[in-house]
């Protein structure tokens, strides 16, 4: 028990989460392709971790992978309590983060003809203030965002194997 860890946003706990994917993405992607994107929910300090593989297009213009790395705990049993017990999120959103981590793995050998960012978003489960965070500064940026694959809870499914695949119009050739 004196090793579960919680990854909810709002406790100081989270950061060794953002520091182990930033660790994974530098080893995958290099130093210089890795940094961490500070924003900040009702006084808190997060963190959202972006490596770049660029690719042969222009750096404004790429594919998105991502999953968030924080948690909640609200379906625990007997209540949760966000001050004091731990949110670990193995199903939501661990397996996403895996996927996110293992994608940079393989994918950093290969020269794509575009450029790909790995993102692991913080304050997704309180607000989707990671998210939000990252795509206003593209905005700002006037980057180009050709497609978003978002993973949350890979491998997880209570009721029959099955996949959900969402996509608006425009992403659905992406689908």
């Amino acid at each position: 028990p004196e090793n579960l860890r919680t990854r909810y946003a709002f406790r100081s706990e989270t950061l060794e989460s953002t520091q182990y994917i930033r660790d994974r993405m530098v080893e995958y992607l290099g130093q210089d392709r890795v940094e961490t994107q500070r924003f900040e929910v009702a006084g808190t300090e997060m963190f959202n971790v972006v490596g770049l593989l660029p690719g042969a297009a222009l750096d404004r213009e790429y594919y998105v992978v991502c999953a968030h790395y924080d948690a909640i705990g609200t379906r625990s049993r007997g209540g949760w309590n966000a001050a004091a017990d731990p949110a670990p999120g193995a199903d939501d959103n661990a397996t996403g983060v895996a996927l996110v981590l293992e994608a940079a793995r393989v994918l950093a050998r290969q020269q794509l003809p575009w450029s790909v960012r790995f993102i692991a978003f913080s304050g997704e489960e309180i607000g989707l203030w990671g998210s939000r965070a990252f795509a206003g500064e593209a905005m700002d940026r006037d980057d180009r965002i050709l497609g978003v694959l978002n993973f949350d809870m890979v491998g997880f499914n209570d009721r029959s194997h099955r996949m959900h695949v969402v996509a608006n119009p425009a992403s659905k050739w992406l689908a």
